[in-house]
């Protein structure tokens, strides 16, 4: 009779929520673009919240290494608030988080 081998399933990674926030004025539009979602400079907005003075939004994110930068009503940004960047090919910095 035959030994039946079955292997377990490998974990899955289990998304994060990450808040992503930035100080600009109340009357911006602000969105959040990086490798995560394709650089997209119009799927991920963020709201200004009032209580923070600030735009914000959260995003569940898996784990890993991304890049991203801000778009201020068309400027594309770092991160102010974030220590750790690195260039692009465009000649400019990304932002980087890890997940």
């Amino acid at each position: 009779m035959k030994k039946v081998v079955t292997k377990k399933a490998a974990p899955k990674a289990v998304a994060k929520k990450v808040t992503f926030h930035l100080v600009a004025p109340m009357s911006c539009r602000v969105f959040v673009a990086g490798s995560f979602n394709g650089w997209s400079d119009e799927e991920h907005a963020l709201k200004f919240v009032e209580k923070h003075a600030c735009f914000q939004t959260v995003l569940s994110l898996a784990p890993g290494r991304y890049e991203y930068k801000f778009v201020v009503d068309g400027s594309w940004v770092v991160d102010p608030g974030c220590a750790d960047w690195v260039p692009n090919e465009y000649g400019s910095l990304n932002s980087v988080i890890v997940v």
